[in-house]
């Protein structure tokens, strides 16, 4: 069953001109990734999205929209988080992380923006112009380049193909799925998935391969409430266990010879040198448990090295420790638990399955609210559109 909505003519439109431009700010964000002035043009669009989005909270409010249970929750756990985010900032009198602070939040607060517009395809699809062109900017990009490995296109870094191609993909699928030109979509979808492949992402083809299995198998993970808590307190388990546990692979008898086998049929080491940052800061992590040491704190402050942690979970738990990191967990599990109360709607199953990819995703990357933002933005949309169906369709609101 696919919940059904009814709007007046105008209201799709303004909704539907509002929702492109958006989405086509967060594209145009990705050039932050460059370095070069155009790299302003990107922050400039990103900002405008987030201000833009966090103001008209208030004038929804003010013009008689409800707030509904799941965004009320989620606007008091946020307000816990960031009084725990200040605490550091004030203890040290370090305030450089005033900056970090208002993107978490403004982050969320997009979230929520986004959830209160009642969405359904025929305000959707016309992203997919947006899409179209960009996947195929890159697509022409890496034919002109020679068909390399370890494409970047006009980005610095592979690793950013990848994520752009399969968080837009979301829309291709949604395309496929209700679209009358169904073979375009599927076209778009093979050619974003070459590119994936192409960037030599193995973070992504892991998510990739989590959100085709959480889609599969949506209905027995939602089939209950305790299956629900359990498979979001397993996923939470395994991510906190592979941040302890993989940096030391290397001490066990089993590591060389997975690793000669990986290198043969990859080229790549099964380390690719994540355990030179984790070990360290693992350590340093255990000297500030509670609090962490702000959020303008990165690894490279701690431990030395000219790099990220790579990793969102121990990030959060060296800027915000254990008791920072607990919250945003219960705000990302609110929101699981939100999703997986409906079974039967598309978009509600494609926001559910991506979600869990953008978690898996996590544990190689730090771009939800903070380095990649235009990524993460794309991250924060995909949810939120579960996450409006669900409201809009729902008599929740208090």
């Amino acid at each position: 069953m696919e919940y059904s909505s009814q709007n007046k003519p105008g209201t799709i439109k303004v909704v539907s001109l509002v929702l492109f431009v958006l989405y086509s700010l967060i594209l145009i964000g990705s050039m932050n990734a460059l370095e070069s002035s155009l790299s302003n043009v990107g922050l400039l669009a990103l900002g405008f999205v987030l201000l833009f989005t966090n103001i008209g909270i208030f004038f929804m409010l003010l013009n008689g929209g409800k707030i509904y249970k799941t965004q009320f929750f989620i606007i008091i756990l946020l307000s816990i988080l960031t009084v725990i985010c200040i605490y550091p900032m004030l203890r040290d009198r370090d305030f450089g992380d005033v900056m970090n602070i208002l993107q978490l939040i403004m982050c969320v607060g997009f979230l929520i923006y986004i959830s209160f517009l009642n969405l359904d395809y025929s305000k959707i699809k016309m992203l997919n112009l947006v899409t179209v062109v960009f996947i195929l900017v890159h697509f022409c990009l890496w034919i002109v380049s020679g068909f390399p490995r370890m494409f970047s296109s006009f980005y610095p870094n592979p690793n950013l193909v990848g994520p752009y191609m399969f968080y837009t993909s979301f829309f291709l699928i949604i395309g496929a799925k209700f679209s009358r030109i169904k073979i375009v979509y599927y076209f778009l979808l093979l050619v974003s998935f070459v590119l994936m492949l192409a960037s030599d992402s193995r973070s992504i083809l892991i998510s990739v391969l989590t959100a085709i299995v959480v889609f599969v198998l949506w209905k027995l993970i939602t089939i209950s409430k305790f299956v629900r808590i359990l498979f979001f307190g397993l996923l939470i388990t395994a991510f906190l266990s592979f941040i302890f546990i993989y940096p030391h692979l290397p001490e066990y008898r089993f590591y060389i010879p997975l690793e000669n086998w990986m290198l043969t049929h990859t080229g790549k080491s099964i380390m690719s040198g994540r355990n030179d940052i984790w070990i360290p800061l693992t350590a340093m992590v255990e000297q500030q448990p509670y609090f962490g040491y702000g959020m303008n704190t990165v690894a490279t402050d701690l431990i030395g090295h000219d790099k990220s942690a790579h990793n969102l979970y121990l990030n959060t738990l060296m800027q915000i420790g254990y008791v920072g990191f607990s919250v945003l967990i219960i705000i990302l599990f609110t929101i699981w638990m939100r999703l997986t109360s409906v079974k039967d709607d598309f978009f509600v199953r494609l926001s559910g399955a991506y979600m869990v990819a953008i978690l898996v995703h996590q544990n190689f990357e730090i771009t939800l609210f903070q380095n990649q933002l235009s990524i993460g933005m794309l991250q924060w949309l995909i949810i939120a559109i579960g996450l409006s169906r669900i409201f809009n369709n729902k008599k929740e609101g208090i």
